[in-house]
């Protein structure tokens, strides 16, 4: 053997080859070791989820305190419980818009009135109800409570200080919702009043409210408006075939 025979080659490119058992048996350490050390992880992660388990709802307050408050602020906004809305009180009226919409064809005054009353005992409310609603002969001025304390809706906000503000022009909040406490503002965009924001009659009243054709008008107020829009809206005569709220205020 020459000694030159013992040197690597520098300029020599082909690779030594490996031996297939050495590499195999090298191969299957890996493989053990990891499975020992996910094993451990695994472990691990066992007993963390059994010690945090109890705690995991002070956990999720603490890391995420804003997106908590904005769940529950939610549900309480688009289902609110009846113990939530205002109960029956000598120190205000409450009023609310209906969750139905009907046609011109109310049943007269005392059909209309029937409706608000109805709408408040499926809701529970409790008090007497009567519709801001007025015909050629009766005004609303004249059938409904000219209340001293403030007009509430049942979310608590004013609707006006009493029977003066209330018919002075402009409320303070929308009547916008209804007997459950939900925003009615998506699902209807008028209520039938035949009145004017002073409390006296309109000019159109779908036959005092008995009439429910095309051909027949009656006035309507805008519930998303808080200007004298509200009992007379900008384009105020609806056709007596639309469907349209009604304004119910206690008495």
């Amino acid at each position: 053997m020459n000694f030159f025979d013992d040197l690597e080659n520098p300029f020599n490119k082909t690779p030594k080859k490996k031996d297939p058992l050495t590499e195999l048996s090298k191969q299957n350490d890996r493989t053990t070791k990891f499975l020992i050390a996910l094993s451990g992880f695994g472990v691990l992660l066992f007993m963390f989820i059994a010690v945090a388990a109890p705690f995991k709802d002070s956990l999720f307050s603490v890391l995420y305190p804003k997106s908590q408050s904005k769940a529950q602020e939610v549900v309480t906004s688009v289902v609110p419980a009846y113990s939530d809305l205002m109960p029956v009180s000598g120190s205000y009226k409450r009023v609310f818009v209906t969750s139905s919409a009907y046609n011109g064809n109310l049943g007269g005054l005392a059909g209309a009135d029937a409706k608000c009353q109805a709408r408040a005992d499926a809701a529970k409310l409790g008090g007497v109800w009567k519709a801001w609603l007025s015909d050629s002969t009766t005004l609303a001025q004249k059938r409904l409570t000219h209340s001293n304390v403030p007009y509430l809706r049942l979310d608590g906000s004013i609707i006006a200080n009493n029977w003066i503000d209330l018919t002075g022009g402009t409320l303070q909040n929308k009547i916008v919702l209804d007997e459950a406490g939900k925003d009615r503002t998506n699902y209807v965009a008028a209520a039938w009043t035949g009145t004017d924001v002073s409390g006296n009659n309109g000019y159109n009243n779908c036959l005092n409210w008995t009439n429910n054709l095309f051909l027949f008008k009656g006035q309507a107020g805008e519930i998303n408006a808080v200007t004298a829009y509200w009992t007379r809206g900008v384009n105020p005569d609806y056709s007596c075939s639309s469907n349209a709220a009604l304004y119910c205020f206690e008495q």
